[in-house]
């Protein structure tokens, strides 16, 4: 198989794509890397939504009760992927973090400090093109400027501290090897121990 091929299985935590897949991105999974885009694509989008449902309702300019029950129903399904299924984490925790930035942020500026500030659709606006942005810049960097760095200094890292492990080992089992510890009867002798 080729090194740019996508393995798909059932993994650890129920996730349908598995939690093994040959394809990484700046140091993570193909998969994590779209949970993280979708997920703050799919809160932001619901937040502007669940805004512009209660735009002038109910005598205020967003209304907090309704923005209230609507985000419990939006969360439920969200919290559930979050805790029964942790491979889901990234997007449900993204997706709950865009929603209610685009909401408290509306919420607060418009119906405490009556602020006049970007529209709700202005400001997903502005939300998608910062995430059209750092998915430009994510690209560009995976593809042209860092292409493996992240597991070469992984890679070393472990073979520095495998190597630094082997050296411990080695010594330890020249001490027990030697019988030196048995000039110290204590350390090793349970009676002797329990006497003292």
């Amino acid at each position: 198989m080729s090194s740019l091929s996508l393995r798909l299985s059932v993994g650890d935590m129920g996730c349908p794509y598995g939690s093994e897949t040959n394809i990484k991105v700046l140091g993570q999974s193909l998969v994590t890397f779209v949970f993280q885009i979708s997920g703050a694509g799919i809160g932001t989008l619901v937040g502007l939504a669940i805004l512009e449902m209660f735009h002038n309702v109910g005598g205020y300019t967003f209304n907090p009760y309704g923005i209230c029950a609507v985000l419990a129903v939006y969360a439920l399904p969200l919290h559930y992927l979050l805790y029964e299924y942790p491979s889901f984490f990234v997007l449900s925790l993204l997706a709950l973090n865009s929603a209610g930035a685009q909401i408290i942020y509306q919420h607060v500026y418009v119906n405490y400090y009556h602020r006049q500030v970007d529209s709700p659709l202005l400001r997903a606006g502005k939300a998608m093109a910062a995430l059209s942005v750092a998915l430009a810049i994510v690209l560009v960097f995976q593809l042209f400027i860092l292409r493996t760095p992240a597991r070469r200094t992984l890679r070393r890292s472990i073979a520095h501290l495998t190597y630094s492990m082997l050296a411990y080992n080695t010594i330890l089992q020249a001490f027990v090897r030697s019988g030196a510890f048995q000039l110290f009867p204590t350390l090793w002798d349970p009676q002797l121990t329990s006497a003292l």
